[in-house]
């Protein structure tokens, strides 16, 4: 078995780490990532972005060191398409589980303003003036989306996990679905799914035929590994084995940032080709 350690911190991650306080919170955070992360590993991992069996022991593993607790994050990368995922217990865990550690990280950290990635993430999409967009799990920022609509676009929030009070954001899935919109976009999202390929085809599920969706997330590269919350790093042929799978077309990766000087910023952008709901 081989083993790659690789240690990253980026300016984003040092601003991360100042941002933290020592807390009973914190305490509490680090005992319920270590009762998570010290589940038995099964034998093998299906892809879930290619579909292929990856027997562990014979897997590439990397190592990275939590940056909220110090714990070790063991991921492995995908023999096939070349993803890097895990740590597989969070990958596995029940969905309430998930939401639990992210209250506990919560209740001592505070994401960063994000406003001008996400509306940067909207343009890419190259918008209609005629169409209809969905922000899924936009977070709490209706001042992003409100100041798009204030523009003229036709934008709507989705949050599916945190409460929010504002008019311009929908909690409810199920209003969602039949709207059938032009196109939906994410920013700092895809990294976090349990899995893609589901997501991915709930994605298609509310774009209308042939509209486009656009994914923003630093982790298209293996970056900001020292989150246990990131569970996906898109490297290698991943994105477009992902594509295939669930019936979109990579159009293009947006790579080069003028506008956001410094700020690690990756964006794909897809076309729905065809449905495949049921697969």
């Amino acid at each position: 078995m081989m083993t790659t350690v690789l240690r990253r911190l980026t300016p984003g991650v040092r601003r991360l780490q100042r941002r933290f306080q020592s807390s009973g919170a914190k305490a509490k955070f680090g005992s319920a990532l270590k009762h998570l992360l010290d589940r038995p590993l099964p034998d093998s991992f299906s892809c879930r972005c290619c579909g292929a069996t990856n027997v562990l022991a014979a897997a590439d593993q990397i190592s990275a060191a939590c940056v909220f607790s110090g714990l070790a994050l063991t991921r492995f990368r995908c023999g096939s398409c070349g993803v890097i995922f895990g740590p597989i217990p969070l990958v596995t865990c029940h969905a309430k589980e998930l939401a639990a550690l992210y209250e506990l990280l919560y209740s001592f950290y505070a994401e960063g303003f994000s406003q001008p990635y996400q509306e940067k993430t909207f343009y890419l999409l190259n918008p209609s003036r005629r169409g209809r967009y969905l922000n899924y799990a936009c977070g709490d920022w209706s001042v992003g989306i409100e100041h798009l609509t204030s523009l003229g676009w036709n934008v709507t929030g989705f949050e599916p996990f945190q409460t929010v009070h504002s008019a311009s954001i929908v909690t409810d899935r199920a209003r969602l679905h039949g709207e059938g919109y032009d196109g939906l976009y994410t920013h700092n999202f895809l990294e976090h799914v349990q899995d893609p390929m589901q997501f991915l085809r709930e994605c298609s599920e509310l774009i209308a035929p042939g509209g486009k969706m656009a994914h923003s997330s630093a982790c298209f590269d293996y970056v900001f590994e020292v989150s246990p919350f990131h569970l996906f790093f898109y490297c290698g042929d991943s994105v477009r084995h992902l594509a295939h799978r669930t019936g979109f077309q990579l159009l293009a990766e947006h790579r080069v940032d003028q506008d956001l000087p410094g700020y690690e910023y990756v964006c794909c952008l897809f076309q729905k080709t065809r449905s495949v709901m049921g697969v």
